[in-house]
């Protein structure tokens, strides 16, 4: 079964597999044009171009897994239909993903990014990453995923550590930003750990 097949939810919140047409939404496309939403990842280096939206999708067959951030509306006569439920509205709010992946050493890479600036400070990436682990753990049968965020990005450090990542250590002056050079903050959960904490 491919990833393409599951779907996760958490109450309002569901993971729902992004689709390679997804790209030519606009909604989507307007995240990254946003230098809030794309301050602390790699969408901001460059302008978004067709040439970077077909190398993303070509990643979706090779090596990315990536979920839509679905916020859903229950209700009767809903109209919408998500993931094979029917909802009277939803709302996208962003994506997630696992990438990097090292088959032998059992580890990925997790990357989240909220492009609906109005869903910040709601705790929707913590309860997104529980699902995205569950995913990778029960799933993938990884042993180990991990994520770097600038020392300046207070938010997902605070993403990070609510959803038991450890600080595992720093890249002195790692990135770039706004005209200095800043420390890269690594953080990384186990297996163990993860089932300790279900």
């Amino acid at each position: 079964m491919k990833y393409k097949d599951y779907i996760y939810f958490d109450g309002d919140l569901y993971l729902y597999p992004f689709r390679e047409n997804d790209i030519n939404d606009e909604t989507y496309r307007s995240w990254f044009t946003n230098p809030d939403v794309t301050k602390y990842n790699s969408h901001g280096l460059f302008p978004m171009t067709q040439s970077s939206l077909n190398s993303f999708v070509d990643g979706l067959h090779n090596d990315h897994i990536v979920f839509k951030i679905v916020i859903v509306s229950d209700a009767i006569n809903a109209d919408v239909k998500v993931g094979g439920f029917q909802y009277s509205s939803y709302n996208w709010i962003g994506n997630c993903s696992l990438q990097s992946f090292n088959w032998i050493n059992r580890s990925a890479e997790f990357a989240i990014v909220i492009g609906d600036v109005n869903s910040w400070g709601k705790g929707y990436a913590t309860r997104c990453l529980k699902l995205l682990f569950e995913h990778a753990f029960s799933k993938l049968g990884l042993n180990r995923v991990w994520t770097g965020t600038a020392a300046t990005n207070k938010g997902m450090q605070a993403v990070a550590e609510a959803a038991g990542m450890k600080l595992e250590g720093l890249s002195r002056q790692g990135v770039y930003l706004d005209g200095e050079y800043v420390d890269v903050c690594h953080y990384g959960i186990l297996r163990e750990e993860w089932d300790e904490r279900i």
